[in-house]
């Protein structure tokens, strides 16, 4: 991570003018979804993610000229990985990410979904996290994610494994319980506006398509696939009674390894 911060302290945004300028907003349309949702998974909240992201596109913007088309995805997500460390050393070793959550009464089905695998994923080792990540919600093939990450495809899978093991322990990979928080974190999307201010940060001109909600939406977005639907069918006292229990299970397991790690 310390040479992937030295790269990027290289050059300035001024740097980037003429054709870099104008790959860099083709990769920003292209790229911001992807980015911005990893970020929210390797737990940046929700009043973190945004600042983040432009900060990303900046890096990536002093380094356009440097980055071989075939390695922006691994690039973004070295970048991510670097500025969602440094958000969270901010935020204060003492501050969990339940002190950052919001009241779960507060929430629709869906970000309660969110939230309880925000609180599972927060268990995992970094490096399994972000391969189940890739995989589980953003269903990306595992050739893939070995590029991405820059390791062996055997890593890759062994990795993932263990991570979809350690995800099981709290919740069966194939129940409807553990599939409704992967498709909720599927279809989480950032603010429509957020694409114009990140270009800006990166220095390339904003158009009028891109202030348009309705099409960044769909396009910039990455909505250009219908996303799945989470219910919110009245359940019954008894179903309503059991899912907070299981809540309450989730988020004690939680706290309690938390409390165990500082003990040790």
């Amino acid at each position: 991570m310390k040479s992937v911060a030295a790269r990027l302290a290289e050059t300035g945004a001024g740097a980037v003018d003429g054709e870099p300028k104008a790959r860099l907003g083709r990769l920003i349309r292209k790229q911001l979804a992807f980015v911005w949702r990893l970020l929210r998974r390797i737990g940046l909240n929700e009043s973190e993610v945004d600042a983040a992201a432009r900060e990303v596109f900046s890096a990536v913007a002093q380094r356009i000229a440097d980055i071989r088309p075939s390695n922006e995805r691994a690039f973004l997500f070295s970048t991510v990985l670097h500025v969602a460390a440094r958000v969270r050393r901010q935020r204060g070793a003492q501050a969990s990410l339940g002190e950052h959550a919001p009241a779960l009464e507060e929430l629709d089905p869906a970000g309660q979904a969110r939230e309880i695998l925000a609180a599972l994923l927060e268990q995992m080792p970094l490096e399994l996290r972000v391969v189940f990540v890739l995989s589980e919600i953003e269903q990306l093939p595992l050739a893939d994610l070995a590029e991405i990450i820059g390791i062996p495809l055997g890593t890759v899978t062994t990795r993932l494994a263990q991570a979809q093991g350690d995800f099981a322990t709290h919740l069966e990979s194939d129940s409807e319980r553990s599939q409704s928080l992967l498709a909720a974190a599927r279809a989480e999307r950032a603010s429509p506006a957020l694409l114009a201010t990140v270009l800006a940060a990166a220095g390339v001109p904003v158009t009028a398509e891109d202030r348009a909600p309705e099409r960044v939406a769909s396009r910039a977005l990455g909505a250009d696939l219908e996303p799945t639907v989470i219910t919110t069918r009245r359940r019954s006292p008894f179903m309503l009674a059991a899912s907070w229990i299981a809540l309450g299970w989730i988020v004690g397991l939680v706290l309690a390894s938390a409390l165990w790690a500082m003990r040790d």
